[in-house]
């Protein structure tokens, strides 16, 4: 029995991630889509998978990228276990391991034990690749939607097992391995899985289950394109009928003819080869000269080739696993080519070769042992803990038994108690909720205090100058001309308008007010606020107010808290400028890490260092007739969450901030 570390396959899935490639800006995305390509190029073409993966070595190293180059440690570990290079594996994957245990990276941690695992197994450390195993189990299990990790470790375990002959548990754990790939929707899983069973129903002697199972996994190993898993199930077939020659040999021959693609050192071409030359070797043995071989068979006929075939199918077998520390399929080719050479008269070899078997059987056989004293003690351990576990159950038990007691007992004491608690926690709710409700009161309070102090500021301005009209019309009706006259009417007409347009403004904001007096916060347009002061000054006489919005830009706040600091910063600017040559005020707005900023500038003769402080004050004072009180304005500005900044020069003009 096999395990597989299956991946995607496809080549519609590879020329569509070698598209992301190109348009990929970041150099991490194509370290990332460099191992996805490499890891479906393991089933495909092994020489292009090791070509991806140092491509994405070689992107990360560049950069310096930590994270990049463990991941291509763990693509490497993956890629050497199909090729046949274990120890280069567990190299690999061991230092991709101690990186992401560190970061605490669960999923690539398992990844790496898994890996480690495999490349363990392989190499006959049985005992070491269940622990690995066990462990990558344990921290995918963990993870949320981890299904296809989890089936993967659990089919891991199912090959332990069936290793250790214990064909019954391999099964039990091939069929959950099964499941959890089928929750995954992942097709080649659910293939190799059925590869597994398979392999396990012929150990067990259920030959049409063993063929169900394997038919199944071919047809969807060749509807996503795996040639290794085409490959893995033709061998599987071919050892399915190892008492039908012609049909072994064929599927093994096909089998051949795909691992060769891939990697002529892998362990699983190296059991092909060997089953190979076990066929030929019994060919070759079942009759004394004349051997029927059907045509279809590209094998000699004769006798003594056909050993000599068998012999170097057998040769290549053995030297592959030794290369790779394979030393059971090693010792077992061995017992194999020594029994071939004892048919052929070669007593010599065939007697150093089944000693050599002997000894080697009797180093494997000692390390099982150690692996079986080990689940044995694993298994000691275990119950002892689920039997600790059940006395502390009980012990718990008992314990809950002895606290009903005691609370019946003193539950009519408690009922007392509670009633006595309740009443005044009730009383205590009630004086805080009012507490709050006073509080609330006071700071409405406040801030209509705050509200009809800016009324009134905002209607001084433009009555009095109703008013001082008035009065010059009535002292010295003489003094303008008429132009002048009507030229000072209309513009005292606009005020007007103006005035009834703020008061009509006021009456509606202190109606909307009326509940809470909070600020109410929605998405208003630069456009919109700046509208509003071009119609509120539209007659400034000789002063030039300029609006600039290149960016149309938005501020999110109380559209009256904003348009009232807006309009007073404005009105105050034009009081400045009135013994200003060539007056000018400009609004403008702009972005700012991510903030909407409203400035105004004028050029008029600056404000004193003691007005700027009033800004930066915490103290409440409020003078009306200095300003606007610009209190006022820096209160509103925080009740809306606004901040404030002033920048004045002496003669050259004020500049304020408002950073929404």
């Amino acid at each position: 029995m096999l395990s597989v570390f299956s991946q995607k396959h496809g080549p519609a899935l590879i020329d569509s991630l070698l598209e992301e490639v190109k348009v990929a800006k970041a150099d991490s995305d194509k370290v990332r889509l460099y191992i996805k390509i490499s890891d479906i190029y393991i089933d495909v073409d092994i020489e292009k998978a090791f070509l991806f993966a140092d491509s994405a070595a070689a992107v990360s190293q560049k950069n310096s990228w930590q994270e990049g180059i463990s991941l291509s440690k763990l693509n490497y570990g993956n890629v050497y276990n199909f090729s046949g290079a274990y120890t280069k594996a567990i190299e690999n994957a061991a230092k991709a391991y101690d990186f992401f245990k560190e970061k605490d990276d669960k999923k690539n941690t398992g990844s790496a034990l898994y890996i480690i695992g495999v490349a363990n197994e392989r190499l006959g450390n049985y005992s070491v690749a269940a622990e690995k195993y066990f462990g990558a189990l344990r921290i995918f299990e963990a993870i949320p939607g981890a299904h296809r990790l989890t089936g993967n470790s659990l089919s891991a375990i199912a090959v332990i097992y069936f290793l250790q002959r214990d064909y019954e548990k391999s099964l039990t754990y091939s069929f959950k391995a099964l499941a959890k790939q089928e929750v995954a929707n992942n097709t080649p899983g659910i293939a190799n899985e059925y590869v597994a069973i398979a392999d396990t129903y012929d150990e067990l002697g259920d030959s049409a289950n063993a063929l169900k199972y394997n038919l199944k996994a071919l047809e969807m190993q060749q509807k996503v394109g795996s040639k290794f898993g085409e490959a893995l199930i033709y061998f599987q077939l071919g050892k399915l009928y190892k008492n039908d020659y012609k049909k072994a040999l064929d599927y093994h021959f096909k089998a051949e003819a795909l691992f060769s693609q891939l990697s002529d050192n892998s362990n699983f071409s190296t059991f092909n080869r060997g089953e190979m030359g076990r066929v030929l070797f019994k060919m070759a043995a079942q009759s004394s000269d004349e051997i029927r071989i059907p045509a279809t068979l590209k094998i000699p006929k004769d006798k003594n080739a056909l050993l000599q075939l068998a012999e170097t199918y057998l040769i290549k077998a053995i030297q592959v696993s030794r290369q790779t520390g394979d030393k059971d399929n090693e010792s077992s080719f061995l017992a194999d080519l020594a029994e071939l050479e004892a048919y052929g008269g070669d007593y010599k070899n065939a007697y150093l070769n089944f000693r050599a078997f002997h000894q080697m059987q009797d180093s494997i056989y000692s390390q099982k042992s150690k692996n079986k004293i080990a689940a044995l003690e694993s298994q000691k351990e275990l119950d002892l803990k689920n039997k600790t576990i059940e006395n502390k159950e009980l012990e718990l038990s008992n314990q809950q038994k002895k606290m009903w007691l005691l609370t019946i007992g003193l539950g009519f004491l408690l009922i007392t108690g509670s009633l006595v608690f309740y009443q005044s926690r009730l009383r205590k709710k009630t004086n805080t909720h009012l507490q709050e409700l006073n509080a609330k009161l006071n700071e409405a309070n406040k801030v209509k205090a705050k509200f009809f102090a800016i009324l009134s500021h905002d209607l001084r301005s433009p009555v009095a100058n109703l008013v001082n009209f008035i009065r010059l019309q009535k002292r010295e009706p003489q003094l303008l001309s008429v132009q002048q006259a009507e030229e000072r009417e209309e513009t005292i007409v606009g005020s007007a308008e103006n005035v009834l347009q703020t008061m009509e403004s006021m009456l509606l904001w202190s109606k909307e007010q009326m509940e809470n007096f909070q600020p109410q916060l929605t998405t208003v347009s630069v456009d919109e606020l700046f509208s509003y002061l071009q119609k509120a000054f539209k007659n400034t006489g000789d002063i030039s107010i300029s609006y600039q919005d290149n960016f149309q830009l938005a501020v999110i706040t109380d559209e009256n808290y904003l348009q009232t600091i807006m309009y007073n910063l404005t009105a105050n600017s034009i009081k400045a400028l009135k013994n200003t040559t060539n007056p000018c005020i400009q609004w403008k707005a702009y972005s700012h890490e991510g903030a909407t900023v409203l400035c105004i500038s004028d050029n008029g003769p600056g404000i004193s260092e003691e007005l700027i402080k009033v800004i930066r004050s915490e103290t409440n004072a409020v003078n009306a007739k200095t300003g606007f009180g610009l209190h006022l304005i820096r209160d509103l500005a925080r009740a809306i969450n606004c901040s404030i900044r002033v920048e004045s020069v002496n003669g050259k003009g004020t500049t304020f901030y408002l950073n929404c």
